[in-house]
């Protein structure tokens, strides 16, 4: 049976310590991680697509911008471009509204107990769907089965 060589060990023992914390591994059950991780790296993915070769600067810029959009909204496109002494013009500022606009009223219909049932009934169709053709079918995938 091989082991962990003890220098690797003493570097990434104090990284399992702070993963199996407590509060960190009840946010994960409730699934509270994924989805903003999710929306995070779809921000970034939108300016710098997977489909082709981005340079490391480019990708850095990238995670830099869904950094901060993520964090601040819309509106952190205007405060880059503040900083970096760029004009913003009333396009910008309109678009950057708009958007605003856009994620307050989603966010506001997503948190409706209407649409919070819809999903929930969609997930149980979906599942029970699954399930048939689970039974019908056997198993055709397993993560990690080859």
């Amino acid at each position: 049976k091989k082991t962990i060589p003890p220098a690797v060990f003493k570097a990434i023992k104090q990284i399992f310590i702070d993963l199996s914390e407590r509060p960190l591994l009840e946010r994960c059950l409730r699934g509270a991680t994924q989805n903003s991780n999710e929306c995070f790296n779809g921000l970034v993915w939108q300016m710098c697509p997977k489909v082709g070769f981005c340079s490391a600067r480019v990708v850095e810029t990238a995670v830099s911008l869904a950094t901060a959009q993520f964090n601040d909204g819309p509106l952190a496109i205007e405060h880059v471009l503040s900083e970096m002494c760029l004009p913003v013009g009333a396009h910008t500022h309109a678009t950057v509204a708009k958007l605003q606009a856009t994620k307050r009223y989603q966010s506001a219909r997503r948190r409706s107990e209407e649409v919070k049932m819809r999903r929930k009934k969609r997930r149980r169709v979906r599942k029970g769907a699954q399930e048939v053709q689970v039974e019908q079918e056997g198993v055709t995938y397993e993560a990690g089965s080859f």
